[in-house]
């Protein structure tokens, strides 16, 4: 009779644990396939600077840092056609702001930017100061309003156009156009 009962025991045990291992991985499986590990997987590779601009995003805020501009509020967004979109505050301060756009192409980025911007930027008038720096298919956008209006444009131009210049950018599923394709 003890012997039965070993078997029930251990068949028992057996069967709970494949049980439990083929829940696990349904899970796991539900979860690629509705997109949740990819999202996740996403969001923490940004986080953690090891996305496709993970280095750069890393060399960006170090750079502003050494000008004495924390880049604080880090948020981003990614919309259909691939694009990009890094938005961040200068020192907590809500009308200090810093976005960073990175669209698939250069025809994308000019059509986007004049739909954002164009015509809406009017130096030294009130509300809100918009100071654009483009290159190829990036574009950087100080926006500031108020008492400290254009406070930090000079240094942004200066600092944006270095970084444009020298690092390449990636939006979408356009990471291996070399500059010879465009």
């Amino acid at each position: 009779m003890m012997k039965s009962w070993g078997k029930a025991a251990a068949a028992g045990l057996l069967a709970f644990g494949i049980a439990g291992c083929s829940q696990d991985v349904v899970e796991r499986e539900v979860e690629q396939y509705n997109g949740q590990a990819f999202e996740e997987g996403t969001q923490e590779a940004a986080q953690e600077g090891r996305g496709l601009n993970g280095k750069f995003l890393t060399m960006m805020k170090e750079r502003f840092q050494d000008e004495g501009m924390e880049l604080t509020k880090e948020s981003f967004t990614e919309a259909q056609d691939g694009s990009i979109q890094y938005q961040y505050l200068i020192k907590d301060a809500e009308d200090q702001q810093i976005k960073l756009f990175v669209y698939p192409d250069e025809e994308t980025r000019m059509a986007q930017m004049k739909e954002l911007y164009g015509g809406a930027v009017e130096e030294g008038g009130e509300g809100l100061d918009a100071v654009l720096v483009e290159e190829k298919s990036s574009a950087f956008v100080y926006l500031s309003s108020g008492e400290n209006q254009g406070q930090y444009e000079e240094q942004i131009k200066r600092i944006a156009s270095e970084l444009l210049k020298s690092n390449e950018l990636h939006a979408g599923d356009h990471t291996n156009e070399s500059d010879d394709n465009k």
